[in-house]
């Protein structure tokens, strides 16, 4: 039975048109902070008081879609996590998972229709590298090296952040790529990336039966 469920799966995928979009009738469509952040952030936290109870499944499909090179451990954490009452971004980073003992971060820049938000001294992305990397006076209670870090730039279609946004301080500090190279940004988008970790969540078990 579970080889057919498969089999039509494979027939008949979920596809994500917009014919009801529950974001657009809370009259938030396009907040990504307070509402698309959240909303994606709630399903991705792997801690054992997520009331999903799904544990770091969500997590692992979602980083196995985007391409990741890491794996979830049992230290990784996500910043901000589901509370609805305790949300509060580091350093203003969308939503940051990582994992302090297998060393590694990976930091994903929401945008649906905002620009990058760069400053004079340095540009968004760049900020948010340097400042996990320990680049900067700006210091946290734990850094990582350029290869421990993956930067994902998420959006509706896919685009490009600013230049400005790569490299304000340092021209061309980050660059777009495909593959994880050192200093890298990775595009992906809702319509692609999104939609299709929200397939394979929609596919387990554990989802389905509830």
């Amino acid at each position: 039975m579970q080889e057919l469920q498969r089999e039509l799966n494979k027939l008949k995928p979920v596809e994500c048109v917009e014919a009801f979009n529950v974001f657009r009738t809370l009259r938030k469509e396009s907040d990504e902070v307070q509402l698309h952040s959240r909303f994606i952030a709630s399903l991705l936290d792997p801690s054992r008081d997520n009331p999903l109870g799904l544990g770091d499944r969500p997590l692992e499909l979602f980083l196995e879609q985007i391409g990741s090179q890491f794996h979830v451990g049992s230290n990784t954490k996500l910043t901000p996590g589901w509370r609805p009452y305790d949300w509060s971004e580091d350093k203003g980073i969308d939503i940051l998972i990582e994992d302090k003992k297998e060393g590694f971060a990976i930091i994903v820049e929401n945008k649906i229709y905002a620009s990058d938000s760069n400053h004079p001294d340095r540009g968004q992305l760049e900020g948010y590298h340097r400042y996990i990397t320990g680049k900067d006076s700006d210091k946290r209670d734990k850094t990582y090296m350029d290869n421990q870090v993956e930067v994902y730039y998420l959006t509706l279609d896919g685009h490009k952040p600013s230049t400005e946004s790569l490299g304000t301080k340092e021209k061309g500090y980050l660059h777009v790529s495909d593959i994880h190279e050192s200093r890298s940004v990775k595009l992906i988008q809702y319509r692609k990336e999104i939609c299709g970790w929200l397939n394979e969540l929609l596919s387990l078990n554990e989802v389905s039966n509830r």
